[in-house]
């Protein structure tokens, strides 16, 4: 989904211009545009519907659970913005709301995003207003820009670009009720290429130039380290997500990322773009496949044993595009061939991060059906009563849904795949992390010291090298075997098979009866690990506390650390 289409359901849905692009700032400012989740895996959809929010008033007006609504937001994207525009939409009646009291551009943005979003630093909409729109607004007089001037931005903003193509924004958005996909078919590929003046084409981000080095926030000896958060703050960037390198470099610790050695590997930063909200498909370091899909213009990672690329091009004549993530190192440049790559690397490719992104034509995966076209087919509004949503559901394949308050399609493996349950042994990638982190903070648990101990201890499978990939992980050891991502210890009696020294495994089975190493235990692995913390702290039952520099009773509510 691009900003324009934003646009076109606000104007859809009644909503003035004025209206039409505050709520175009308020989608930039939540930066979800292309499916990511947010807050910690609680937040769905291009206005970030939140658990304890929107998103149970969303689940209603479809008649389904909060999980399928929350697959809904991201996969349909068009269906939650109506949702949310439409005429008693909680966002569109706002930013209604807003207009009555005089206000515009910024101003109307800045408070659809307290009163709406209800969000931290809701001035950030304000901001993204500007950067898009400068100082226009569609009300003035004959429909006509003044000039604007932004000598400070890296980009032109939209009205610039309109200008250049000889288009006022009054003839960008026409008449109220008319959306931007119904304008006139003179006027709409001039506006599209009007738009991707601003975006830096293809929708997306115009400036992906984010240097490891000179980030006044780290420190000189974190900034040789941080090729690899800072490949991934590139990735995210091309997604619409703006975080800092810092921020990156400190999420980067938490799935094995050091000081001293950078990265733990291509799965360690596979688990970071998780963390940023940015889902990717890890390959091997096969050149075709990644000159491949580098050529579609879908974005890269590249690992190699000293930096990360990334790259978003790829010309038989002169390599890869990898921008500023080769100009970072002496000697690179723009464009790379393998052999470049590969010298600077400090060794061979060992393997690379692929992304489907949207709005590029050639896909990495299959798409699924789309939920909107499926209502389309049915004659029925996106909002229509649950047995048109049924139908609906039914032809984009989606399989049948429980009734409103009971659990997703249980008898229905199709729609539980779909909603990424399918296989309680076979975790999707950001599961577990997700998991972890909702099972602790539903105990008052700082779930950050709860994920550093969980990688510390079963995060790392010694096997594959892959990061909280593998539900039932094992160690081994004289002692006994441990599983799963806490590591639960089996040994004793009842279990001398693995070793003399009974554990915390032994414990969980005789309360749960699962077995050893049941891939489908893991969730209720965590859910007993955490419990357990909350009475008896980190260590000495976790040994992997100590490796993560975490105290007994760190991030433990109630408790002196």
């Amino acid at each position: 989904m691009e900003l324009l289409d934003i646009g076109n359901i606000a104007l859809d849905a009644g909503l003035s211009p004025r209206a039409a692009m505050a709520a175009m700032a308020i989608a930039k400012t939540e930066g979800a545009l292309n499916g990511q989740v947010g807050d910690n895996g609680q937040s769905f959809g291009p206005f970030q519907f939140f658990r304890g929010g929107q998103l149970p008033n969303f689940a209603r007006a479809l008649g389904v659970s909060l999980a399928e609504a929350g697959h809904i937001a991201q996969a349909e994207p068009d269906v939650a913005v109506r949702w949310a525009l439409q005429p008693g939409g909680y966002l569109g009646d706002v930013l209604r709301s807003g207009e009555r009291q005089g206000l515009s551009g910024s101003r109307l943005a800045t408070y659809g995003q307290t009163h709406g979003q209800v969000s931290v630093s809701p001035e950030r909409a304000g901001s993204n207003y500007d950067s898009l729109w400068g100082d226009y607004d569609p009300g003035a007089s004959g429909g006509q820009a003044a000039a604007v001037a932004n000598s400070a931005s890296p980009a032109p903003t939209l009205q610039d670009a309109l200008g250049q193509a000889g288009q006022s924004i009054g003839g960008f958005f026409g008449n109220v009720g008319q959306g931007i996909g119904n304008l006139a078919s003179s006027v709409a590929p001039t506006l599209q290429e009007a738009w991707a003046q601003v975006t830096g084409g293809g929708g997306q981000p115009s400036s992906k130039q984010l240097s490891q080095f000179g980030n006044t926030e780290l420190s000189p000896q974190e900034a040789m380290a941080a090729c690899g958060p800072a490949a991934a703050v590139r990735f995210a960037q091309y997604y619409g997500r703006n975080p800092t390198l810092r921020e990156a470099v400190d999420l980067a610790k938490q799935v094995g990322w050091t000081q001293g050695g950078g990265m733990a590997g291509i799965g360690s930063e596979k688990a970071l773009m998780d963390r940023l909200g940015v889902p990717t498909k890890q390959v091997g370091g096969d050149w075709n496949a990644i000159a491949q899909e580098a050529s579609t213009g879908n974005p890269v990672t590249i690992s190699t044993p000293f930096h990360y690329y990334f790259a978003d091009g790829y010309d038989p004549s002169k390599g890869f595009h990898v921008g500023q993530s080769g100009l970072d190192l002496k000697g690179g440049s723009d464009w790379m061939t393998t052999d470049q790559i590969q010298q600077l690397g400090r060794g061979p490719v060992q393997g690379a991060l692929f992304a489907d992104h949207p709005q590029v034509g050639a896909s990495s995966t299959a798409s699924a059906p789309s939920l909107q076209d499926a209502l389309s087919q049915s004659g029925g509004s996106s909002f229509s009563s649950p047995p048109s949503m049924q139908d609906a559901l039914q032809q984009a394949n989606w399989g049948s849904l429980s009734s409103v308050g009971q659990g997703a399609g249980e008898d229905d493996p199709d729609l539980m795949h779909h909603l990424g349950g399918s296989d309680p042994s076979n975790p999707d990638p950001g599961d577990i992390q997700n998991y972890i982190d909702q099972a602790a903070r539903s105990r008052g648990i700082d779930p950050e010291v709860a994920m550093s101990v969980a990688y510390n201890e079963g995060g790392v499978d010694p096997q594959t090298g892959s990061i909280f990939q593998n539900p039932a992980v094992r160690g081994t050891f004289k002692t006994g075997s441990s599983w799963w991502p806490f590591q639960l210890h089996y040994g004793g009696a009842g279990y001398q098979q693995y070793g003399n020294v009974a554990g915390l495994g032994n414990e969980f089975s005789a309360a749960t009866g699962y077995q050893p190493g049941d891939p489908a235990a893991w969730r209720a692995s965590v859910d007993y690990a955490l419990d357990t913390a909350l009475q008896r702290g980190w260590d000495p039952t976790w040994y992997g506390s100590r490796t993560a520099g975490v105290s007994k009773w760190q991030g433990i509510p109630g408790r002196a650390a």
